[in-house]
């Protein structure tokens, strides 16, 4: 055969041919593999309820400690002559919120807290009325000329999450008599 021959160039740009078929996967390797897609996606798809129960628990622990926040400044600022009338709130609990916010209109005269709780309300804070702290030997402090009751008052709030099956939670603190 000569180089220049027909044939000769007719097999050159004919590809070779092999004995070898092409690769592809089974039925059997893709059934192995959409099993573990679909077990991988089921374990993922069952952890969801535990996520947004611990997002809705860190939520409702947030909230609590922005009112407990809240109530605790109010009742450095309403005074400690003051505080009894306001721990009352005319017998009523104090209602907030789900965002923490306190249920009430403005008025020229100040804040007046709601009475009863409406649709918006998730929370309510019942606050005691001040009692002196009771420690050792709180009668009259060391080197000071009044008792330590007519200093400090301790004053406990508890926050309940209203609509809810969870125990209330319940704080102390002290307001001290700053004037």
């Amino acid at each position: 055969m000569k180089k220049n021959s027909p044939i000769f160039l007719w097999r050159v740009v004919q590809k070779p041919r092999s004995n070898r078929l092409c690769r592809a996967f089974s039925l059997v390797e893709v059934t192995i593999a959409m099993g573990i897609v679909a077990i991988s996606m089921l374990s993922m798809l069952m952890l969801m309820p535990v996520g947004l129960a611990g997002m809705r628990a860190s939520t409702t622990e947030t909230v609590r400690a922005q009112i407990m926040q809240r109530m605790t400044t109010q009742a450095m600022l309403v005074g400690f002559s003051s505080l009894t009338t306001w721990a009352n709130n005319q017998g009523n609990p104090f209602f907030f919120d789900d965002q923490g916010r306190l249920q009430g209109t403005d008025s020229a005269t100040g804040f007046t807290p709601q009475i009863a709780q409406d649709k918006d309300t998730r929370y309510s804070v019942v606050v005691a009325p001040p009692t002196g702290p009771v420690y050792p030997g709180t009668a009259l402090m060391p080197g000071a000329t009044t008792p330590l009751a007519k200093s400090v008052a301790t004053v406990k709030m508890t926050i309940t999450l209203l609509k809810s099956a969870t125990q209330p939670v319940s704080f102390v603190i002290l307001v001290p008599n700053q004037g």
